[in-house]
């Protein structure tokens, strides 16, 4: 509804993702991302982080590409 603001939204998720978590995976697709999440969880439990940062780890390469 609102494509002025499109930047600054997706500026907006990338920084929300960004703050959350430092895992990057480098993907490509959605059936990338989602071949990642073994990976994902691993680096969670393995830092002692909480399951809840899976998505936004899987939704961190989709913001970044929005925001950039």
């Amino acid at each position: 509804n609102y494509p002025e603001f499109k930047e600054e939204i997706g500026i907006l998720f990338l920084c929300d993702s960004l703050g959350k978590t430092d895992i990057r995976i480098n993907v490509e697709t959605d059936e990338e991302i989602e071949q990642q999440e073994s990976f994902i969880k691993k680096n969670l439990e393995e830092r002692k982080l909480n399951p809840s940062l899976l998505a936004a780890v899987k939704q961190l390469p989709v913001n970044i590409d929005v925001g950039g």
